[in-house]
C-alpha cells in the first residue's frame, strides 16, 4: 500500500474514534507495547481508559491508578478527562474488569488484548460469542457481558497487533458487535472519502479497474455499502450500472469490493444480493458482470450467476476497455426472469 493511502486509511480510524472512550483489557507486562496504538488514539482527540491485568509493575506513559478506583467511577472518570488516558491495576481478571467497566460508564468500544489473539473469524455478533469464544470462557463471558451492557463492539486481538487491528481495514484480530455485524444500504455523498479509499486499495490489489474521480463520485451517491457494527464502518461496496445498458434491458454489478478483513464473511454475496434485487426493481431482464478475480468469480456463480463467453455482454462494455485486462476476465450472467404476466 502506498504511503499516501496508510496516511488517509490511519486517518479515518482516528476520525472515527475521536471524542470516543476506548476501554483496553491488557496484560501490566504489555502495557510498553501498546504506547504506540493508545498515543494515536489520544492524538486523534479519543480517551482511553486502560485495565492492567496480572503480575509485574505498572510501566506506563499514562497516569497509574490503584485497582480501588474501580470502585469510584466518578474519580476515575474525572482522571480520564484531566489526562486523556489513565492506567488502573485491575484486581482479578482484566477482561472482565474491563467488560463492566466500559458499560459502567457507557462507552461504545472495549478492546480486549489476550495473548491468545483474536477467535478465528474476523467479525461475529452477540449469538456467536459462545460457538467460537467459548473454548475461553473467561473471554468469552467478558465479551457477552460487554455487549449485553450496551457496549456496541468488542475487539479482541494480541497486544502486539493492537495498532493493526484499530487502525488498518485488515484488523488482525475479530471484532464482536452487539447487533448482526453487517447491514447493507446506499452510500452516500459523506462516504466519499472512504470509498475512494477502498476503491485505491481495489486498484493497486489488481481486483478493481482504475476509474476517475467522477466515477468514484457516482459509486458513493448510486452504489451499495455493507457497513460493520453501529459504527458505519464500510467493509465493502458495489455499484449498479444501468444506464449505459438500458436499451439492453441490462444492468452490469460494478466496483464491487470488500476489504481483505472481510473476506469470507458473507459481505460479498450480501452486496450481490443487494445489487441484484435494485435492477428488479428498475426492470431489467439480465445482469452481468466481469472480474479479474477468481475468487470474486467464485462468488458471483455462488449468488446465481453462469460463466459466459465475453462476447456475450454487450459491446457498450469494451468501449475504451483495456484490451489486456479483457483477455483475463471472466464473464457471467444472470437471468432475472419473471413469473408469468408479472409485469415488466
Amino acid at each position: 500500500m502506498s504511503g499516501d493511502r496508510v496516511v488517509a486509511e490511519r486517518a479515518f480510524f482516528r476520525e472515527e474514534f475521536r471524542q470516543r472512550t476506548v476501554v483496553i483489557a491488557v496484560a501490566a507486562a504489555d502495557l510498553a507495547t501498546i504506547t504506540a496504538p493508545v498515543d494515536e488514539l489520544l492524538a486523534g482527540g479519543s480517551r482511553v481508559v486502560i485495565v492492567a491485568g496480572g503480575t509485574g509493575p505498572l510501566i506506563s506513559a499514562w497516569p497509574v491508578r490503584p485497582a480501588s478506583i474501580l470502585g469510584d467511577p466518578a474519580a476515575l472518570w474525572l482522571g480520564v478527562v484531566e489526562s486523556g488516558a489513565v492506567v488502573v491495576a485491575a484486581r482479578g481478571d482484566a477482561a472482565t474488569e474491563a467488560a463492566d467497566l466500559a458499560a459502567r460508564f457507557g462507552v461504545t468500544k472495549l478492546v480486549i488484548a489476550d495473548a491468545a489473539g483474536g477467535c478465528g473469524r474476523s467479525f461475529a455478533s452477540l449469538e456467536d460469542v459462545e460457538s467460537i469464544a467459548g473454548s475461553r470462557p473467561k473471554l468469552a463471558a467478558a465479551i457477552r457481558s460487554a455487549l449485553e451492557s450496551g457496549v456496541d463492539g468488542v475487539n479482541v486481538c494480541r497486544a502486539d497487533d493492537l495498532d493493526t487491528e484499530l487502525f488498518t481495514f485488515d484488523g488482525a484480530g475479530t471484532l464482536f458487535t452487539r447487533h448482526g455485524y453487517v447491514q447493507v444500504d446506499r452510500l452516500g455523498v459523506d462516504d466519499l472519502g472512504v470509498v475512494e479509499q477502498l476503491v485505491a486499495r481495489g486498484v493497486a490489489e489488481g481486483f478493481l479497474r482504475p476509474r476517475s474521480r467522477a466515477e468514484v463520485i457516482g459509486l458513493a451517491l448510486d452504489g451499495l455499502g455493507a457497513r460493520v457494527g453501529s459504527s458505519g464502518t464500510l467493509a465493502g461496496l458495489g455499484a449498479l450500472e444501468v444506464e449505459r445498458y438500458a436499451s439492453d434491458r441490462l444492468a452490469e454489478v460494478t466496483c464491487l469490493y470488500t476489504v481483505n478483513r472481510y473476506s469470507g464473511e458473507g459481505i460479498g454475496g450480501r452486496l450481490v444480493d443487494g445489487l441484484v434485487r435494485s435492477a428488479r426493481d428498475r426492470g431489467v431482464d439480465s445482469v452481468f458482470a466481469c472480474t479479474v478475480s477468481d475468487r470474486a468469480a467464485g462468488l458471483f456463480v455462488r449468488c446465481g450467476f453462469d460463466e459466459v463467453p465475453d462476447e456475450r455482454l454487450p459491446e457498450a462494455k469494451w468501449v475504451g476497455y483495456d484490451p489486456d485486462r479483457r483477455r483475463r476476465v471472466t464473464a457471467l450472467w444472470l437471468d432475472l426472469g419473471r413469473a408469468p404476466g408479472e409485469a415488466r
